[in-house]
């Protein structure tokens, strides 16, 4: 399959052929929930038969692409496949290590299969970036040059002013249909700004957008906010305010939990809880919604609507992504406030999680997925190094 990550066996350089062939053996006799691929080409596991194994090991390794690092105990594999961890730390490699004598090893090793599966789809997207990043995210914004090097991201700038008017295209029928509203007008003029973006995502064969989307509302008194929701209906992760940071997590999330989250602001933290709030929800995660006006501007259109999920994980990265905040908790209150963005969903934390947001936030745009997803996006951060907070 063509994101299957590959696994090479490495052993002392002198070691016989039955060696490699008994612990390939071993190896598929314990773990055979999946369809290995064996490959000495760039592969994103290594296989430690043996000592004396590191140089053959260090050679696979690319520092940019993480890489499992599993071993058996005997014949000092793992003493091996240790000192090969310690140099990929040394060298700033991305890399992870199991010990495949441990309890939870079948699981565990699912489960960094299935994140490698997701890694490897990144590679060669394009995340397309119409207008700028917005001058308030301070702590959001992230070089091309850095998603490249890390996910294999290329980022496609797209200026507001490189697209046709909004008003030269037909709003949908499926728009008309899926939103609702008193004023038929701002539906239409939201379902002109689906029909551009798709426009642009097309022609610039993009798999992900995030839309500098004030700037609309500033010209034309139009939001993006009903265009942005459909998109990730529509299984295309879709950012606001040109929040690149966001855009590029909720495209990690995408694929590695199979979902695409809603992207929020932080609005409020008390001994409660926190409280997310924003007005671009997917409407797949809501189980009732309506249209109304933008928050800040009481402009165009916006999702009101009632998180159906009852427990959610919440995830947000640093602009390096060098660091993590990963939690799970359980919805307390699906308010309906007048001071915060339409869409809004209050969440206790478990453990320290709402202390660590108010004393060391990454930013203010967070990610809420459905659900307990913490295992792998724990496994994610492993593999690339990154420090969870």
């Amino acid at each position: 399959m063509k994101h299957d990550p590959g696994i090479c066996i490495v052993a002392y350089h002198k070691a016989e052929d039955q060696i490699l062939s008994l612990a390939k053996e071993r190896f598929l006799a314990k773990f055979v929930q999946q369809n290995w691929r064996f490959s000495d080409a760039s592969p994103s596991i290594i296989y430690f038969a043996s000592g004396g194994s590191e140089m053959n090991a260090i050679k696979l390794i690319v520092p940019a692409r993480p890489v499992l690092l599993l071993a058996f105990p005997e014949n000092n594999a793992l003493a091996a496949a240790s000192e090969v961890k310690a140099w990929c730390d040394q060298k700033g490699c991305k890399s992870a290590i199991l010990n495949l004598n441990d309890p939870d090893a079948e699981s565990l090793l699912s489960n960094y299969l299935h994140v490698l599966i997701g890694i490897n789809k990144l590679k060669g997207q394009r995340l397309g970036l119409i207008g700028h990043e917005s001058d308030w995210l301070v702590a959001s914004k992230v070089s091309g040059e850095r998603l490249q090097e890390l996910f294999g991201i290329q980022l496609i700038p797209v200026p507001w002013d490189s697209l046709p008017g909004f008003d030269k295209f037909e709003s949908p029928p499926e728009m008309i249909d899926k939103y609702p509203y008193k004023n038929q007008s701002a539906v239409n003029d939201a379902g002109k700004i689906y029909e551009l973006l798709k426009k642009a995502i097309t022609e610039q064969m993009l798999n992900a957008i995030s839309v500098e989307c004030f700037s609309l509302v500033k010209s034309s008194h139009v939001t993006a906010c009903l265009a942005l929701s459909h998109l990730n209906d529509l299984n295309i992760p879709a950012g606001c305010e040109g929040d690149l940071t966001s855009t590029v997590g909720m495209m990690i999330c995408k694929e590695i939990s199979g979902q695409i989250p809603w992207m929020a602001n932080l609005a409020d933290l008390n001994h409660d809880g926190v409280l997310f709030a924003h007005c671009t929800a997917p409407t797949e995660i809501l189980k009732s919604y309506k249209v109304d006006t933008h928050f800040e501007t009481g402009l165009g259109t916006a999702v009101r609507g009632s998180v159906r999920a009852e427990q959610v994980t919440v995830i947000r990265f640093d602009n390096r992504f060098q660091k993590m905040f990963i939690a799970t908790g359980k919805v307390s209150d699906r308010p309906n406030k007048k001071e915060y963005c339409r869409t809004q969903l209050e969440v206790e934390l478990e453990g320290p999680g709402t202390q660590k947001l108010k004393e060391s936030p990454l930013g203010n745009h967070h990610l809420i997925l459905p659900g307990d997803h913490e295992d792998l996006f724990r496994i994610f951060a492993r593999l690339y190094g990154l420090q969870v907070i």
